[in-house]
């Protein structure tokens, strides 16, 4: 199906009318593509208000063009990893960089000598960075990553909030420090999952190999080790306790390949991990209906419509899908 750019535009605008935003669901949800491309445009166009383009023509497919042409132009591209790209802007603060392709993010730095740069994935999105020591970094939807500029002069610590998946690599001597609520984790090189969303009750980490230690952010003291397939659940509680299990890693890690393992879990964690992965908000009503039901299914390329219509074949469900509110009912 074409992509409706005079709709699009119109959406982005705030002009559509509710049967125009319901077109531009159906569209939007008809494929996993037409997701990304919404995404991709509607951040295009968020990047065009900042650098203050002169638009005249918002309802027609010209407008991209020219958009896309004045940021290939005014802005040096940069390419990173493979179906991603930096466009790299200057404003007076800070620079801004857009992702596109694979996963859209940007790109803050401070220009005094204690100067970081943070790295932001919008909810629906997901990107690939490597850090200055060689360190490859996969942030999942709705992630933030901050690090300073002399990262690996000095330290080779890192601030999280989101989910990353780390491949770190080995220095002699220089500890690599995931930086999280009340916690710190420390490694010398190995990969494993870190899941720390603020609005979660616990932290987990997921090791895949290597061994890491879990310790307290403020005073160093040792919580709890890891070695391969075991992860902690650190409890946002005052006490800080934690929970140690075996697991398989490699599970935790697999959406960084584009998959979504939900094994023997709620509707409600159901609803939650889809909400992080199509960008939506996702309301569930009559949820007691659905206590005792476990749902176990792997998301790929599936669009929201197709997934909402797996989830009706294991149980009845009705739902309704208006821009990024989505409503699901148990029948």
């Amino acid at each position: 199906m074409k992509t409706p750019f005079a709709l699009l535009a119109k959406h982005y605008n705030s002009e559509t009318n509710s049967s125009e935003n319901q077109l531009v669901s159906n569209w939007r949800f008809a494929s996993k593509e037409n997701e990304l491309e919404f995404e991709r445009l509607k951040d295009i166009w968020k990047l065009t208000q900042q650098i203050d383009l002169d638009i005249e023509a918002q309802h027609s497919e010209k407008v991209w063009n020219k958009i896309n042409h004045n940021i290939s132009a005014k802005h040096k591209i940069v390419q990173t990893y493979s179906r991603s790209v930096y466009i790299k802007t200057i404003s007076i603060a800070a620079s801004v960089a857009l992702i596109l392709g694979f996963g859209l993010s940007y790109l803050l730095s401070s220009s005094n000598t204690n100067s970081y740069t943070t790295v932001i994935t919008p909810r629906g999105q997901k990107a690939q960075i490597e850090l200055p020591d060689g360190t490859q970094v996969w942030l999942n939807s709705d992630t933030k990553i901050t690090y300073p500029t002399n990262f690996n002069a000095n330290n080779r610590s890192v601030t999280l909030s989101g989910e990353a998946f780390f491949d770190v690599k080995k220095q002699n001597h220089k500890l690599f420090k995931v930086l999280l609520n009340k916690i710190s984790v420390n490694v010398f090189g190995t990969a494993f999952n870190v899941n720390a969303y603020p609005e979660n009750k616990s932290i987990q980490v997921a090791l895949l190999r290597g061994k890491v230690t879990v310790n307290h952010l403020h005073d160093g003291k040792l919580l709890t080790s890891l070695l391969p397939n075991q992860k902690a659940e650190v409890f946002n509680n005052q006490k800080t306790t934690y929970k140690l299990s075996n697991c398989n890693a490699e599970n935790d890690g697999l959406w960084r390949f584009g998959k979504l393992k939900i094994e023997n879990i709620s509707m409600e964690q159901v609803a939650y991990k889809m909400e992080h992965w199509y960008g939506v908000n996702i309301q569930v009503e009559n949820l007691k209906k659905f206590d005792n039901k476990r749902y176990w299914m792997t998301i790929k390329t599936e669009s929201l419509t197709e997934m909402l219509q797996v989830i009706n074949k294991i149980t009845p469900i009705s739902y309704t899908i208006k821009g990024e509110e989505v409503n699901i009912m148990y029948k």
